[in-house]
């Protein structure tokens, strides 16, 4: 799943717009320009029914918008959002059965210069998905 969601999001026209190609697992390059999005998973638990396993997996995906200003991240969140909110759709080897938005935040960290700083919008990213 976690290959074919940074697959779909570095593809997509509305996130291409906003960070072009810079979509990464887990770490953002230390020297990659920004704005750019990381994501990374936070919980994924198997899913059952009345009849038992049925291979699908919710899975809560934290992605991290990163740029120079505040409006910049808040843009590529909101591409994500568009990407992905209220979605269901596959992906080259993944079926995503719903992918619903669980809330956002931002926050500002210091940046690579001294008195720089690095504007971040997070999202969280409820997703229900299997392997096809």
């Amino acid at each position: 799943m976690e290959e074919d969601l940074v697959h779909f999001l570095s593809t997509n026209s509305g996130v291409l717009a906003e960070v072009s190609t810079r979509v990464y697992w887990a770490t953002r390059p230390q020297s990659s320009q920004l704005p750019s999005m990381t994501l990374q998973r936070i919980s994924d638990v198997p899913v059952s029914d009345e009849c038992g396993a049925n291979n699908l997996t919710e899975t809560r995906v934290q992605v991290d918008c990163w740029a120079a200003s505040g409006l910049a991240a808040l843009k590529a969140a909101r591409a994500v959002e568009a990407a992905l909110s209220g979605r269901a759709f596959t992906h080259r080897n993944t079926k995503f059965v719903g992918c619903y938005i669980d809330g956002g935040r931002d926050s500002v960290e210091a940046g690579p210069t001294s008195g720089s700083v690095i504007h971040r919008t997070r999202i969280d990213v409820q997703i229900l998905h299997k392997e096809i």
